[in-house]
């Protein structure tokens, strides 16, 4: 084409080959501009990274490479948004009357010169984008109100922007006349420096006041900190490549932003394909940094192909990312040639079988003996004098220990009271038990075989004396017991529970007929002293925690001193056992129930057998294993296949626990508490998985028993083996609804139900509130209200949202502080952060009355959705709100 036919266009020739130079020139500088601030971006993200805090602790290397990653990450971010921005420009470059504009705004040496023209016009166009975005958003939020079709919304949407056009054209005329005016009466200052002044100070006030706006509460801070850094990185990238290329022949300026583009698409092909493959480099990229850790979501989802919610790049690990039916963790049926969990072939292994437990391998030393278990909640077993702690906090358990058979290495199935103490009395590991769908406290269903049932078929007494009043609220949590003591309040006076054990240890010995009695103690739960008794120790957390170890050791003596009273010793085991440990900051966390590091996984577990010698037994076993181990030594047997195995072969000295078993332990997710963590050990290996997050560890606790060493990117190929057999374990033996596929699955629907309640509160956010499902209005104390929840997801959503449930009493009532049902969505299996646009979600959210609730009440419920702690507004009607009403229930006693 002749140079000139086109004026707007100059061509450089080099050799045969013809470039471009200006107006298009605008494209390399803004690819190379805008990829060096990502660049800046990156190398913030990496810097706030190494000092954000964190547990897991990584290596200088592991860093680093994490470091490369969130740089390969970030850049192609740049590079787009600098080919969409040079493409514009040199666009707007060639619009011949464009060119004046560009002349008049883009000499900075005439900024300062007095033009009410060039004051006017920047202002005029900036307040009639503001109102063309005010009415537009606006009129966005009223049609997805209307239309509950998105199709329609969409067609009726279009409109409206087709006729912003000429009121944004209007808006424009009629501000810049009334500039023009304006800039008569400022004289000098009429200039486009006021302009670019004004402006920098009017966004920093916007800033300022949107970050501090309670309507904005809640929202991610790092926002109103990353607007001025993009803007500065962005202004210092601009000048300092215009200064460096400005005399660059136009030849070498496209070759420098091919071959930058080149690197970076080539480095983020590379990270995609290589992450996830070191556990140390994913915890800094997925748990400290701001951006590096969405990008990695956000690419994930996109690239995955089946949307089975794993993808073969970006760690996901999917082996055949065009088959929904296949990828980590997944189903794996053997005989079908098809490698559906993408670990070791076709077909899954069982790595823990479920069976008989070895029950009556060994015979009984004492036929048909009295069982007297004491529990004492969230006991460390290294916080006592018997395994070498300094204070003496424990000296009556140690000298029971001295004539009884203690396991050194008992592992709990979780670290939460809740999940761990039914497996101590069925044999099952948490995902392998049959809950109940409450969303907090999920019910122990009947079909659930405990040895407590067992017993009493074979002719024992029970009774169990809970020394809290925590587990009311879990119904079937004491199935088979005949009497069943629980408390009033959360924590009462430390000696409560044995003062009402006593009396029915009385009456449990009257009977001919042997007895199962537990006493459940609560002294070592937090909060620790509350009743302002004085520490031995000092002040700070563990010293009130190895206090109150004391106290719970003085209660246990007096149920030893009991027995000897009666004069059952020589015919009644004793068990003395914890359900979990405690944390005390050693991984970045206090108490129980958010982790498996081996600060919350020490529990304790010492059995004094009539006959047996005192001793040690070494080897790994787990707290599941009581309940055939009760079953055993009663002469009984357990009517289904179990994981738990029976003790009594270990008591007696007849066998030792095998090195080779493998044992599980597991944080299942509930509305409350979404942590979702598996364990599985094998002799001194431990593996642990975070399963939503898709990262693991690897320990050997025999050289590192403070799991401060992570071995995972050290032995690559057995962290790979251990998580591909926890992976086969829970796919094998859990129960579908304990499995998050499957779960969601089940809650994944087609089409809209029937419910009792429309609602269709509209979240801009990203969903829609369709509306509830209430079968029924009244209830009686006890009973689980039966609420559920529709939502339609309209888009991705970048925050984790919290769904807070209330119910108010009239004036005057109060409610128990437990009573409602905030939640994550889905029983935590499900955040918001993994939805996708247009799924419809069931949320079922079963609330159980608390029995000490006066009535008859009426209650109303209302519903807030959180994003950072702070309430959300949604349209109802075309109107905002923040409480959605949700309906009310009539209690009655």
């Amino acid at each position: 084409m002749p140079e000139s036919l086109s004026p707007a266009l100059s061509l450089e020739r080099r050799g045969s080959v013809i470039w471009p130079s200006t107006p298009w020139r605008a494209i390399p500088e803004a690819m190379l501009a805008c990829s060096l601030t990502a660049l800046v971006l990156a190398l913030v993200d990496v810097a706030q990274s190494a000092v954000s805090d964190a547990s897991v602790r990584v290596s200088a290397a592991e860093f680093a490479s994490a470091a490369l990653h969130m740089v390969a990450l970030e850049l192609p971010l740049g590079l787009a948004a600098g080919l969409v921005l040079g493409a514009a420009l040199g666009l707007a470059r060639t619009v011949p009357g464009l060119g004046k504009a560009r002349r008049a705004y883009g000499t900075p040496s005439r900024w300062l010169d007095r033009d009410p023209v060039r004051f006017a016009h920047p202002l005029a166009a900036a307040g009639a984008l503001a109102c063309t975005f005010f009415v537009g958003s606006r009129a966005f939020v009223e049609l997805a109100t209307q239309f509950h079709r998105v199709d329609l919304a969409g067609y009726a949407m279009g409109g409206v922007v087709v006729l912003l056009f000429p009121f944004a054209v209007l808006v424009f005329a009629a501000l810049s006349l009334a500039l023009r005016g304006v800039a008569q009466l400022l004289g000098r200052l009429a200039s486009f420096a006021t302009v670019v002044a004004s402006s920098a100070v009017a966004g920093t006030l916007v800033l300022v006041g949107l970050a501090r706006a309670p309507s904005l509460e809640g929202v991610d801070d790092t926002i109103f900190v990353a607007i001025p850094i993009v803007a500065l990185a962005l202004i210092a990238s601009v000048v300092f490549v215009r200064l460096g290329t400005r005399r660059m022949p136009g030849a070498r300026l496209y070759a420098l932003a091919g071959a930058t583009a080149c690197v970076i698409v080539a480095s983020f092909l590379g990270s995609g394909s290589t992450y996830g493959g070191r556990s140390g480099v994913r915890s800094v990229v997925e748990q400290r940094s701001l951006i590096g850790q969405r990008l990695v979501r956000f690419y994930a989802a996109r690239s995955d192909r089946d949307q089975d919610g794993y993808t073969a790049l970006f760690g996901g690990g999917d082996c055949d990312d065009g088959d929904p039916h296949v990828y980590p963790g997944a189903r794996d049926p053997e005989g079908d040639g098809i490698d559906a969990d993408c670990f070791a072939g076709d077909g899954s292994p069982n790595v823990a079988p479920r069976g008989d437990a070895d029950i009556g391998t060994t015979p009984s030393p004492v036929s048909r003996p009295n069982i007297v278990i004491v529990t004492i909640d969230a006991l460390r077993r290294d916080h006592l004098g018997t395994n070498g702690y300094a204070r003496p906090t424990s000296p009556n358990i140690d000298a029971f220990a001295a004539g009884a058979v203690e396991f050194d290495d008992v592992i709990p199935s979780s670290s939460r009271s809740l999940r761990s103490i039914p497996g101590m009395f069925t044999g099952l590991n948490p995902s392998e038990l049959a809950w109940g769908p409450e969303y907090l406290w999920p019910a122990l269903l009947p079909e659930n075989e405990t040895a407590t049932e067992i017993l009493a078929r074979a002719g024992y007494g029970s009774a169990v004396v809970m020394a809290t009043d925590y587990f009311r609220r879990v119904d079937g949590f004491f199935q088979g017991f005949e009497t069943i003591q629980q408390f009033d309040v959360y924590d009462p006076p430390r000696g409560r529970a044995v003062d009402e054990a006593l009396p029915i240890l009385d009456q449990l010995t009257e009977s001919t007929a042997p007895f199962l009695l537990w006493v459940h103690l609560f002294n070592c739960h937090a909060p620790y002293l509350q009743d302002g008794v004085a520490s031995r120790y000092g002040d700070t957390e563990m010293d009130h925690y190895d206090t109150e170890i004391g106290f719970a050791d003085e209660q246990f003596q007096r149920v030893l001193d009991a027995l000897d009273a009666h004069g059952i010793r020589d015919r009644t085991v004793v068990v003395l056992a914890s359900d979990h440990g405690e944390a005390f900051g050693e991984h970045g966390t206090f108490g129980h129930s958010t982790t498996l590091y081996e600060e919350e996984m020490r529990p304790l577990l010492i059995v004094r057998v009539p006959g047996v010698e005192a001793g040690h037994v070494a080897g790994n076993v787990s707290l599941i294993d009581l309940a055939p181990t009760l079953v055993d030594l009663a002469g009984g047997a357990m009517p289904e296949p179990i994981s738990g195995r029976s003790l009594l072969p270990f008591l007696t000295r007849r066998s030792t626990p095998s090195a080779d078993r493998t044992i599980i332990a597991e944080l299942l997710p509930d509305g409350l508490h979404p942590y979702d963590v598996k364990v599985l050990r094998r002799g001194s290996m431990k593996l642990i998985s975070w399963v939503r997050d898709g990262r693991f560890q690897l320990f050997d606790l025999e050289t590192d028993p403070d799991e401060r060493h992570d071995l995972s990117d050290e032995r690559p190929r057995e962290a790979a083996q251990l998580l591909g057999e926890l992976r086969a374990w829970s796919a094998h033996s859990s129960r579908a609804e304990s499995r998050n596929d499957d779960f969601v699955a089940m809650n994944r629907l087609q089409r809209a139900p029937p419910m009792t309640s429309s609602i269709d509160a509209v979240f801009p956010i990203g969903f829609t509130l369709l509306g509830i499902d209430l079968p029924r209005t009244r209830f009686r104390l006890g009973e689980a209200i039966p609420l559920t929840f529709f939502y339609r997801v309209d888009g991705e959503m970048e925050p984790d949202l919290f769904f807070e449930v209330r119910l108010a009493p009239p004036p005057g009532v109060g409610l128990p502080e437990h009573f409602h049902a905030d939640h994550y969505p889905l029983a935590g299996r499900y955040h918001t952060t993994r939805w996708r646009s247009g799924e419809l979600l069931r949320d079922a959210t079963p609330m159980v009355i608390p029995r000490e609730l006066s009535a008859p009440v009426h209650l109303t419920m209302s519903l807030r959705v959180l994003q950072n702690g702070a309430p959300i507004e949604a349209l109802v009607g075309g109107r905002p709100v923040t409480v959605i009403p949700l309906g009310s229930v009539d209690i009655t006693p």
